[in-house]
């Protein structure tokens, strides 16, 4: 009690001086309509002020979760796209007598998020937050809404690992869409935006600018998903294959959500592929 007199004592003076300086303000602003508008005016853009940079703040922590239920959306679209386009090509066969199911009907996809990426190794792998419970399973295709980003290798009850395209050991079946010309897309570790275009013959047409898309000849990835764009092209003359460089459409640096495809029919068809070759 003593030392909160003695604290008034010391500082009364100047909490008094504030006071009577506050009511003062109050007073002017209250009997002066110029004065009050003016307060209001100042007080109003304050708020907007606080209140913006709040709208800001939420927004920003929200965009996970924008940005999760937009990637769900666009999934849900694309198996409705899928399965409409199935029913489309089963109506042409039908008109022809040979009814059949179309291979786009049997492809699905599942959204999953990106939980852990590399871009700056010679084998660079991707961490997705959906696994085996998922219906993931090894040697299915990722993808994104920006094309191919890689292959399932491991999966757990909750988890899948992916094998990038920035991976030295992956190969890749694709054609140059223009000619349908094909070959096998590697990569060659040294630039996480391009990759190399191999065992495509000297007589081809080969054009800077061409686009790059999934061949189709595996069960892995549908025909026609985009892959990369044709930067570089030569034809050296002590090989009987163009020297071909392309940009990914993928940007590994910015994964964030992409899908996994799953094949009904991708074991009986490997199989086949399997058998055929022996």
């Amino acid at each position: 009690m003593e030392q909160l007199l003695r604290f008034l004592m010391r500082y009364g003076g100047t909490f008094l001086f504030v006071i009577l300086e506050v009511f003062s303000l109050l007073i002017v602003v209250n009997q002066n309509s110029f004065q009050h508008a003016s307060f209001l005016s100042s007080s109003n853009q304050v708020a907007a002020s606080v209140l913006n940079a709040e709208s800001s703040v939420t927004s920003y922590f929200g965009l996970e979760t924008t940005n999760r239920q937009l990637a769900i959306e666009n999934t849900a679209l694309q198996n409705r796209v899928a399965l409409l386009q199935g029913r489309l090509e089963l109506l042409k066969d039908s008109t022809h007598g040979d009814l059949q199911i179309a291979p786009d009907q049997a492809y699905h996809y599942v959204s999953a998020k990106v939980i852990g990426n590399s871009i700056n190794k010679l084998q660079n792998y991707i961490t997705l937050n959906k696994g085996r419970l998922d219906g993931v399973k090894p040697e299915m295709g990722v993808v994104n809404d920006q094309g191919v980003v890689g292959i399932v290798t491991a999966v757990s009850d909750h988890f899948a690992a992916v094998m990038s395209l920035l991976n030295s050991k992956s190969q890749l079946s694709c054609k140059i869409k223009r000619t349908n010309d094909f070959g096998r897309l590697v990569w060659n570790g040294v630039d996480s935006d391009f990759a190399q275009l191999l065992e495509v013959p000297r007589h081809a047409d080969v054009r800077v600018g061409d686009t790059l898309i999934t061949s189709g000849f595996s069960a892995i990835f549908p025909e026609g998903i985009p892959v990369g764009i044709v930067t570089q092209s030569s034809r050296p003359s002590a090989s009987s294959y163009y020297d071909i460089t392309a940009k990914l459409t993928a940007q590994f640096r910015t994964l964030t959500y992409v899908k996994v495809i799953q094949y009904q029919n991708q074991e009986e068809l490997q199989t086949v592929q399997k058998e055929g070759e022996q």
